[in-house]
């Protein structure tokens, strides 16, 4: 029997989902009283719902779900929303190979969730500290289920930069590493970089300082 569930989330944020089972958060600023950012893996829930004080009178927002089973609202915002009212409003470049998807800490994961799920938008993916969990857990599963790689053919043709870096005491930094090895087993080029330092804005800006003139050449 389907059973709606209601989850408290960062930002004041809730979640409402209609499942069978209980559903698995992914996102790893899960909390022990497991409050979470915007995504969670609820395979065989058949809807969520995201709704929140910062969204005044809108109704909820829908989450969408991929084959995965992970539901998100960042890649629906992001590439339904975001990217047609930028390409709207201002005289850019259409072409995926001009666009770029870069973020820090939980910006780089789901920047990198994002546009390796859709290379016909983005062919630039940059994640500074991001928040990669390092192995399946309770709380998030394998890369395998997180960032599928269905070609790496194709994305080590078609994509012109990968760049992925972290602190070497970062919280995420095994997970960094272990993920810059899987796409080095996949035969994808990439750039992966580790600098001294924690989670902090020091790390961040010698990151940003690596990526931005390779955006440009």
């Amino acid at each position: 029997m389907l059973r709606p569930m209601t989850l408290a989330l960062v930002c004041c944020l809730s979640a409402t989902v209609v499942t069978q089972d209980a559903p698995v958060l992914v996102s790893p600023e899960v909390k022990p009283d497991r409050t979470a950012a915007f995504r969670l893996w609820a395979p065989r829930a058949s809807e969520v719902q995201v709704t929140g004080t910062w969204m005044g009178r809108e109704p909820p927002m829908p989450l969408t779900k991929d084959v995965d089973g992970v539901w998100t609202a960042f890649d629906t915002v992001i590439t339904s929303e975001l990217i047609p009212a930028v390409k709207a409003r201002y005289r850019v470049a259409t072409e995926a190979r001009m666009w770029a998807v870069a973020g820090i800490s939980l910006g780089g994961e789901f920047g990198t969730y994002t546009a390796l799920r859709h290379p016909e938008l983005f062919r630039t993916v940059v994640s500074m500290s991001g928040s990669f969990v390092a192995r399946a857990s309770d709380v998030a599963p394998s890369f395998d289920v997180r960032f599928p790689l269905p070609d790496p053919k194709v994305i080590a043709r078609d994509y012109r930069l990968i760049w992925i870096g972290s602190g070497t005491e970062d919280i995420w930094f095994n997970g960094t590493k272990a993920f810059s090895e899987r796409l080095t087993a996949a035969g994808i080029p990439h750039v992966y970089r580790d600098y001294p330092g924690t989670h902090v804005m020091p790390v961040f800006r010698q990151e940003l300082n690596d990526v931005l003139p390779r955006l440009f050449r």
